[in-house]
């Protein structure tokens, strides 16, 4: 239960905005799914799914101000630009920071933890950037062409 608090204390900060409706729909079953590898301690899988979010919420907003979001996420860019190399170094093969074992995974649990928050936190300050920017409406097509 106090996983779930940190976030939806994180997602409140979002929620509370006057207006969600420009965050693209598949963006709520993300979430769920990132509560829930956060809550359940899939600390890795937390890390990995928070970098795809934002990668579909920053890198991909065509359409929208992206540079305009760029500068409301200016004060968090470093933690940004952490969660991608700690994404990157999880996943890329032939990276000398990416040789994990189980007893790193179990051994680590507190620092996983800690960069499963931090990307939960992230993913959180990025869609407040997307909300608070013009809409992105090629994400919104792309939405509707897959329900299609």
């Amino acid at each position: 239960m106090s996983r779930r608090d940190v976030v939806t204390g994180l997602s409140l900060k979002l929620y509370n905005l006057s207006s969600v409706r420009n965050l693209p729909e598949r963006f709520g079953t993300l979430e769920r799914e990132l509560e829930r590898c956060y809550c359940s301690g899939a600390y890795l899988a937390c890390v990995v799914l928070a970098q795809s979010i934002v990668e579909t919420l920053h890198h991909k907003k065509s359409g929208g101000d992206k540079r305009a979001m760029d500068r409301f996420l200016e004060y968090c860019g470093d933690e940004v630009d952490r969660l991608r190399s700690r994404r990157n170094d999880l996943l890329h093969a032939g990276r000398p920071s990416n040789d994990i074992t189980l007893g790193d995974y179990i051994s680590d649990r507190e620092a996983l933890e800690n960069d499963a928050r931090s990307a939960v936190s992230i993913v959180y300050h990025v869609a407040r950037a997307f909300v608070q920017c013009e809409p992105n409406h090629l994400l919104k097509q792309t939405d509707q062409s897959l329900r299609d």
